[in-house]
């Protein structure tokens, strides 16, 4: 009797069998928060692997068009020695990329070496667990991929002076505008309406300055529907330049296309209401000198600078200064090139620090420039006005870009616009 007392007494004792359970429990317990901490770590490294992809397409998407597209995203990639490292896990580029691509439906010129308008980043890390390794599994790899274009993104504001070349030149016929012959002076309207189209009248405004320059009193002609030829003055008789001051009233919103027929810029450029078409007219008879304009847009720039906003020029021209001594005066007769690419190197460096685009519109790149010495060809003057290589365009004749080497001016004038935008991500399976 007293043994199967015992036995029943120690069959009723559930104390062993709880430990039991409670030392199971806490060891699935810690397994599951091993993992968990594995798992949030794994997850915060994809998420810094991410941004740092992220930042290493829209670095090199900014440079496609220099040709420096894969350099520029090495550069910013996680990988050893570059500017978006991380410690604490190896970081790789997979083989392949920076890869640049030319995505049809972006609708940006695809141009650069090679040839693109986006850049796809892909890159893997091998990530080392703490936990895991109980069960094996000492490392994770993560591989995340970033595609970004060129542009498309909405910029910050701009003041820009478009300055067109208006002498007799501009009056020759282009067989690349928008597929049609039209003068070189009608191209650039229909170029100066596509840039238009792609700014933001909220944050952005333009101006248009012309050369030779004109009278204060008859420069409406340029726009005033009543006729497209202003009296012109000598280069040396204190003409005016300016013909539009800044102004934003080109479109009545950001996200319109269309243009606002009333509005004087837009009439300049040939984008009036019916009847008032046609714009600013060529001049004859005053030759080419386009350093005074250079500097009289730069001094608009900086008399309208304000925090926050970019200052750009815009000039379209020929490049071939050369006017004569009576149009000048002695003492600006010599070097009429040199001092073009000397008055924008002032605007460039100025406390603005203007952005200089240059549109060599059929410069030659020998002959002309007759007052220099020491010799400058007009497509070397274009080249050396312009910020940048990015921001030099050639269109027709023996002059090229090694960046923008484009025959219609609509499309380069569609591409300046896009350049005012910065990069933006897009999915990764954009065509």
């Amino acid at each position: 009797m007293a043994m199967m007392s015992f036995l029943r007494r120690a069959g009723a004792d559930k104390r062993g069998s709880v430990a039991i359970i409670v030392a199971i429990a806490m060891i699935a317990l810690m397994g599951v928060a091993a993992v968990v901490i594995d798992i949030s770590y794994v997850y915060n490294v994809r998420r810094q692997l991410q941004n740092a992809t992220d930042q290493s397409a829209l670095a090199g998407a900014a440079q496609i068009y220099q040709s420096a597209g894969v350099s520029t995203a090495n550069s910013y990639s996680a990988t050893t020695g570059n500017k978006n490292v991380a410690p604490g896990f190896t970081v790789t580029m997979v083989s392949g990329y920076p890869m640049v691509r030319c995505l049809t439906s972006l609708g940006l010129p695809c141009a650069g070496s090679p040839a693109g308008n986006a850049i796809t980043v892909m890159q893997t890390a091998t990530i080392p667990t703490f936990f895991a390794r109980i069960f094996g599994q000492n490392t994770v790899t993560v591989t995340v991929q970033a595609t970004a274009a060129a542009a498309g993104n909405q910029p910050k504001p701009y003041n820009i002076v478009m300055i067109i070349d208006t002498t007799s030149s501009m009056n020759t016929y282009d067989g690349y505008c928008n597929a049609t012959t039209q003068t070189r002076l009608t191209c650039a309207k229909l170029g100066g309406q596509k840039l238009l189209e792609g700014m933001y009248p909220s944050m952005d405004k333009v101006s248009l300055m012309t050369f030779p320059g004109v009278t204060a009193a008859t420069a409406n002609m340029h726009y005033n529907c009543s006729g497209d030829s202003p009296t012109t003055l000598a280069y040396n008789a204190s003409p005016t330049y300016s013909i539009i001051s800044l102004a934003s009233d080109y479109k009545a919103s950001d996200t319109t296309t269309t243009m606002a027929t009333g509005s004087n810029i837009v009439r300049a450029f040939g984008g009036g209401a019916s009847g008032c078409t046609q714009g600013m007219g060529s001049q004859i008879g005053q030759g080419t000198y386009f350093a005074a304009v250079i500097t009289a847009a730069q001094a608009q720039l900086a008399a309208n600078a304000t925090t926050g906003t970019q200052a750009v020029m815009i000039l379209l021209s020929d490049g071939d200064a050369g006017a004569t001594s009576a149009k000048v005066g002695s003492g600006l007769y010599n070097d009429q090139c040199q001092q073009a690419v000397d008055a924008a190197t002032a605007a460039k460096t100025a406390a603005t620090a203007t952005w200089i685009y240059a549109v060599a519109y059929s410069s030659p790149t020998s002959g002309g420039c007759s007052t220099d010495s020491p010799y400058i060809s007009p497509c070397d003057t274009m080249k050396a006005i312009a910020s940048d290589s990015g921001k030099f365009y050639a269109s027709g004749g023996s002059c090229t870009s090694t960046v923008n080497n484009i025959s219609d001016m609509v499309t380069i004038f569609a591409r300046i616009a896009g350049s005012l935008t910065s990069p933006r991500l897009v999915p990764d399976n954009t065509t």
